[in-house]
């Protein structure tokens, strides 16, 4: 099975014509060929890169009616994995991406690579208004286009 890594924290977005985007933190290397494979519960993992496999746990019950549906997902996340400050990282800019939805029977992964590391959590230690902030920048984004 390969190795993934769980996402402490992340973000849901779903827009009125009822398309889904999530936010996660930044990732070494831009995504090749992303999927997101989904078990149809609470748990979707993305496959952001070949050997980079992100999980997305416990997802909300509106969160689950919506990827049972959606053919595609889209992802949000910083530029800058190296920055040293959440600001830094927040003012980088963003790489946005979409990825083919896949609903499967059992996600080809280890129950122990569902926990997530909380010191590996990017918005740890921020502020609400930090994270909003954040949030702002990403809507807005999307909305340029």
């Amino acid at each position: 099975m390969e190795k993934v890594t769980a996402e402490p924290m992340y973000f849901r977005m779903i827009e009125e014509d009822g398309s889904l985007s999530f936010i996660i933190g930044p990732r070494e290397g831009e995504p090749d060929s992303p999927r997101l494979l989904f078990d149809g519960k609470e748990t979707a993992v993305l496959y952001r890169r070949p050997g980079q496999a992100v999980a997305l746990t416990k997802l909300d019950e509106l969160a689950v009616s919506v990827l049972k549906a959606a053919k595609t997902a889209s992802f949000v996340e910083p530029k800058r994995p190296d920055a040293s400050t959440f600001k830094e990282a927040a003012t980088s800019g963003q790489i946005s991406y979409e990825v083919p939805v896949q609903v499967v029977k059992k996600l080809p992964v280890a129950e122990e690579n569902l926990l997530a590391d909380e010191n590996a959590n990017p918005f740890k230690g921020k502020t609400p208004e930090e994270i909003g902030a954040f949030i702002d920048r990403v809507a807005s984004v999307r909305a340029e286009g």
